[in-house]
Protein backbone atom coordinates (compact mmCIF):
# COMPACT_ATOMS: atom_id res chain seq x y z
CA UNK A 1 0.00 0.00 0.00
CA UNK A 2 1.21 3.50 -0.75
CA UNK A 3 0.85 6.20 1.87
CA UNK A 4 -1.99 7.70 -0.16
CA UNK A 5 -3.93 4.43 -0.12
CA UNK A 6 -3.37 4.13 3.61
CA UNK A 7 -4.66 7.68 4.08
CA UNK A 8 -7.76 7.00 2.00
CA UNK A 9 -8.66 3.79 3.83
CA UNK A 10 -7.99 5.50 7.16
CA UNK A 11 -10.30 8.37 6.16
CA UNK A 12 -13.03 5.96 5.10
CA UNK A 13 -12.75 4.02 8.37
CA UNK A 14 -12.84 7.25 10.37
CA UNK A 15 -15.94 8.38 8.51
CA UNK A 16 -17.66 5.04 9.15
CA UNK A 17 -16.81 5.36 12.83
CA UNK A 18 -18.29 8.86 12.90
CA UNK A 19 -21.50 7.64 11.28
CA UNK A 20 -21.78 4.79 13.78
CA UNK A 21 -21.14 7.14 16.70
CA UNK A 22 -23.80 9.53 15.40
CA UNK A 23 -26.31 6.68 15.00
CA UNK A 24 -25.57 5.45 18.52
CA UNK A 25 -25.99 8.98 19.92
CA UNK A 26 -29.27 9.37 18.06
CA UNK A 27 -30.45 6.04 19.46
CA UNK A 28 -29.55 7.05 23.01
CA UNK A 29 -31.34 10.39 22.62
CA UNK A 30 -34.41 8.66 21.22
CA UNK A 31 -34.46 6.21 24.13
CA UNK A 32 -34.16 9.04 26.66
CA UNK A 33 -37.01 10.90 24.97
CA UNK A 34 -39.18 7.76 25.09
CA UNK A 35 -38.40 7.15 28.75
CA UNK A 36 -39.20 10.77 29.60
CA UNK A 37 -42.49 10.50 27.72
CA UNK A 38 -43.36 7.32 29.63
CA UNK A 39 -42.52 8.98 32.95
CA UNK A 40 -44.65 11.99 32.03
CA UNK A 41 -47.54 9.63 31.23
CA UNK A 42 -47.15 7.84 34.55
CA UNK A 43 -46.65 10.84 36.82
CA UNK A 44 -48.11 13.69 34.77
CA UNK A 45 -51.58 13.39 36.30
CA UNK A 46 -50.54 14.43 39.79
Amino acid sequence: MTTQEVGVSYCTEGRMQLVQDRKRLAGVKARLERERAVRDDLFGDR
